[in-house]
């Protein structure tokens, strides 16, 4: 769901989202090219702007360098999870989640 802020400066958005796509041509998560023509709504190979760091996990919304073209299906599978996590998971390089959260050595 769109944070309210992109719906009350759409024209902001829209320039970055336009910037995005004039200055990459392919996914950020597979490397594979993105076709820019196809349906952005249904078609999972069409492109799609993420961010980096989701916006959730503190990501700036609006800053060039956190946003990178992607498929829109790469982006639905990537959810929440940052680009090098992402990366890290598609290659098969998952680690424990206690080798990633410190213990607290109880």
């Amino acid at each position: 769901m769109p944070s309210p802020l992109r719906k009350k400066n759409g024209s902001r958005w829209r320039s970055l989202e336009a910037r995005v796509l004039a200055e990459e041509t392919h996914c950020a998560l597979c490397d594979q090219y993105v076709d820019k023509s196809l349906d952005r709504k249904t078609d999972p190979l069409s492109a799609a702007i993420d961010h980096d760091i989701p916006l959730h996990r503190g990501g700036p919304e609006y800053d060039r360098s956190n946003l990178r073209l992607m498929h829109r299906g790469c982006n639905r599978w990537k959810s929440t999870m940052t680009l090098a996590e992402a990366r890290a998971k598609k290659a098969g390089i998952v680690k424990a989640r206690s080798e990633i959260v410190a213990s607290p050595g109880w």
